[in-house]
Formats: C-alpha cells, structure tokens, sequence
C-alpha cells in the first residue's frame, strides 16, 4: 500500500499544473478521509431511505477502494496475529527445552557428586593423590597449549616490529640523503654567485684602469 501512495505522490508531482506538491504521506492522509467521508455518508443516505441508491462512476470506485483498503487491512491484521503466535509458540518451545537441559545438567552433576564421594570413601588418600596427579598433568597440559598459541603470536609481533623498525631506518635514510642532496644544491648556487660577482668586479676593475667606462 504505501508503494500505491508513492507512486500516486510520483504522479501528482509530475503533472505541470499542480500548484504545489506532496508526498506519500498526505496522499494517505487524504485518500483515509475520503474514504472515511464516503463511508458516513453512504450510511447515511442508506439509513434515510433504506434502499441503495444508484451510484456515479467516482462513487463505484470509491466503494472498490474501500473494500481493498478493508481486505488489506484484514490480512495484515491475521499476519500479524500469525506471526505473533508462531513467536509465543517457539518461545514456549525454547523454555521448555532450556527447562530441560538444565534438569538433566543438575541432575547430571548431582549423580557425578554421588559417584565421586562414593569413590572418595572407598579409595582414600590413594585415589585422592592419584587425582591431584591428574589435576596437575591436566593443568600442565592446559599451559603447554597456551604457550603454543603464544609462542606464534609473540614471534608475530616481534617480527612485525623489526620490520617496522626497518621501514623506519630505511625512512630516516632517504630523508637524510634528501636534506644532504638540498644542502649541495644550495651550496653550488652559493659559489655560483659568489663566482659571478668576483667576474663582474673584475671587468669593472679592468674597465677603470684601462680609462674605458
């Protein structure tokens, strides 16, 4: 519906001999009071004279697009009741099933409890120590996987700092070079000028004594 009302808006606005212009919005606003005016004085006129009277061409088509806004509007509404159940269904679905899982985790744990006091009494210390063995080789393992996933990402890092190190070195040499190539240029001009003043002097020098102006 709202794509009708903007292409509706489209079509207003393109004709040269609108005055001003609209949008989908005020086309919507508009077209609800229409329809709401046609539909009270259609109950009107029927409850006066009890019959239906003929109608104009505008007014069948008023009729037509009031029945599509009605059934349009009858659909979305049993949509969104749909959807609005098929949700309620599947949240209840996830509860129970999360119900579920933490009964048998509970239960789970509390059979494991059983078990191992029940070990507890009939082993003793000699199942105690061979379980702190356990713990500890499980414990050693755990850090030797820590420190094979370390050992990667520490030589990553530290070869990526030595190469941006060197991209730093390699920087700091080209800016160097520039500087020193900067300050030569400069220095060639300088006795470049200095040269050709002491060749102007000299003429002039010669120019004096000779008696030539």
């Amino acid at each position: 519906m709202t794509a009708r009302y903007q292409q509706a808006a489209e079509k207003f606005n393109y004709d040269p001999t609108t005055r001003w212009e609209t949008d989908n919005k005020h086309v919507k606003d508009r077209f609800f009071r229409l329809k709401n005016s046609f539909e009270k004085l259609e109950k009107t006129i029927r409850d006066k004279s009890g019959v239906e009277e003929e109608l104009t061409p505008t007014e069948k088509l008023l009729v037509t697009m009031v029945e599509e806004c009605d059934a349009h509007k009858q659909r979305t509404d049993a949509e969104r009741k749909e959807k609005t159940a098929t949700e309620e269904e599947l949240t209840r679905k996830g509860k129970v099933v999360r119900d579920l899982a933490m009964s048998c985790r509970t239960d789970g744990a509390a059979s494991g409890m059983s078990a191992l006091e029940s070990e507890n009494d009939k082993g003793g210390s000699k199942k105690t120590r061979a379980r702190s063995r356990a713990r500890t080789q499980a414990d050693n393992g755990d850090e030797e996987e820590i420190v094979a996933l370390l050992e990667p990402a520490e030589a990553r890092k530290e070869e990526l700092a030595s190469r941006k190190l060197s991209l730093r070195e390699q920087q700091l040499a080209h800016d160097r070079a520039l500087l020193e190539e900067a300050l030569q240029r400069r220095a060639e001009i300088g006795l470049s000028a200095c040269g050709g003043r002491h060749k102007t002097l000299t003429l002039q020098r010669q120019h004096v004594l000779s008696g030539r102006p």
